[in-house]
């Protein structure tokens, strides 16, 4: 939480004053699938740190690239990190958590299937994106 006030602070909020749009691979849904879903930490704790350390910057869409756990792990590759190198177990859980903060924001998450090359993925979100900003495809 703390690397994530100290970015809000230095890099998204300076951007989003000056207009720009922000994109970050993970935020708050991280911490809560992650920790909460799959580590058990109470979600109401977190939100409410993640509110407090974010200044209530929350992301206005969110993409949840869905893959088959075992899929996703061999994806990662050889060299593993910590956390890659957990059980299947957490990291099932973890997909699950993600998928019930889709349930719960579905006008803000949207679930992509991440199956086939970069490039398709890529234009699954293009499309979501044309979509939502009501832009022709």
């Amino acid at each position: 939480m703390a690397a994530r006030s100290q970015i809000v602070k230095k890099k998204i909020l300076p951007a989003l004053r000056k207009g720009h749009i922000v994109v970050c691979d993970r935020f708050m849904d991280a911490t809560l699938a992650y920790q909460g879903y799959a580590g058990g930490i109470d979600l109401d704790i977190i939100r409410k740190v993640g509110t407090l350390v974010t200044g209530k910057i929350f992301p206005r869409l969110t993409f949840l690239l869905d893959i088959d756990v075992k899929e996703g792990l061999a994806r990662a590759g050889k060299t593993k990190d910590r956390i890659e190198r957990r059980s299947v177990l957490f990291h099932r859980k973890v997909r699950k958590g993600y998928l019930a903060i889709a349930r719960k924001e579905p006008g803000r998450v949207k679930i992509v299937p991440a199956v086939g090359s970069i490039k398709e993925n890529q234009e699954r979100i293009r499309k979501i994106i044309c979509k939502s900003c009501h832009l022709k495809t």
